[in-house]
């Protein structure tokens, strides 16, 4: 075994050397690309994607693909954009080596009003330039999304990314308390709330971390006969679908049931490839690794939406449920 892993490192190495030979000249023209744009990439990378950057332009997504066809494509012969997914992703390869994704956090719309938060550093390679990275706290979204799964439960290499992301994230915003004593929230669903939980919770995936709105995690076919209930129950009925603000997934959305801009209940769509983790002692609620990854997308959908009240509330809940699994 020991022989075999030192055959792997090896081969690793000869990769590295290879890419480093091969594509760190254009590499460093890319860098200075995305630093002149202040376009946002990712601070983490492992050996393997040490010379490979994703993008997540704010503004206008499609407006950089056009840049890059006037400012760079021409000094490369070897370099080629390719449109991976419309208005999604597109990617940047230099002789079949991958250089950068770009992800359009706001698919399917090109936004032109909204942000989101990020900061300054220096770049990977050049160090004499500084690059504008995406905050920390979307990354752990992802981060958090794996650690629900049953076969990243364990891995030490992504609890340890976890920490230094968040050990960043207090770093970056002071002005949080991250140690403030959450107390157990008090339930306060209304009647009409209960009206509907009634109808429909034995179809669906129970998340109890939010005191004043049912949240649950549900496939299409149960969100479709939850519609039906909905209507039989309130005619007037309105039921929004959004999508949220996620970095790593534009799939992941929900579905909110309100009258009269009431909301009676959130239903996040279960997506076909997704395994979503329960409490061995009560199948109908979601795993708390499940509960902190949607609690930590909403309160980032809502602050990318200028709506920071909720946002707010929404942190405050994400560290109830960081004090709940830590007890």
């Amino acid at each position: 075994m020991e022989t075999i892993n030192k055959l792997v490192e090896d081969a690793r190495e000869l990769v590295n050397i290879d890419r480093k030979k091969n594509i760190e000249k254009i590499f460093l023209e890319i860098e200075k690309f995305l630093s002149e744009h202040d376009i946002p990439v990712n601070s983490d990378y492992t050996d393997s994607s040490y010379w490979q950057y994703n993008a997540y332009p704010i503004i206008q997504f499609r407006n950089t693909s056009y840049d890059i066809k006037e400012k760079l494509l021409p000094k490369f012969e070897k370099l080629f954009i390719h449109f991976y997914i419309d208005n999604y992703i597109y990617k940047l390869n230099y002789n079949n080596y991958p250089i950068v994704n770009f992800f359009n956090v706001f698919w399917p719309y090109q936004n032109t009003k909204y942000t989101f938060a990020t900061y300054k550093d220096k770049a990977r390679v050049n160090k004499h330039l500084e690059m504008t990275y995406v905050h920390p706290k979307y990354l752990l979204e992802d981060l958090y999304y794996k650690l629900s799964l049953p076969n990243w439960h364990d891995d030490k290499d992504l609890k340890s990314k976890k920490k230094q992301l968040m050990t960043q994230w207090k770093l970056l915003d002071t002005k949080l308390n991250f140690e403030q004593k959450i107390e157990t929230p008090n339930q306060l669903f209304s009647k009409m709330q209960m009206m509907l939980i009634n109808k429909i919770n034995k179809r669906l995936l129970t998340c109890d971390y939010d005191p004043t709105v049912p949240i649950f995690i549900g496939s299409d076919d149960d969100i479709e006969f939850c519609k039906i209930e909905a209507k039989k129950l309130f005619p007037n009925v309105e039921i929004v679908e959004n999508s949220s603000k996620s970095f790593f997934d534009p799939r992941v959305i929900n579905f909110v049931f309100k009258v009269d801009n009431y909301i009676l209940a959130k239903i996040w769509r279960l997506l076909d490839h997704e395994i979503i983790p329960k409490l061995p002692f009560d199948k109908k609620i979601a795993h708390i690794m499940v509960l902190i990854r949607l609690c930590l997308t909403e309160h980032i959908t809502y602050e990318i939406l200028g709506i920071n009240q909720i946002s707010d509330e929404k942190f405050k809940l994400f560290l109830y449920l960081l004090q709940k699994k830590k007890n």
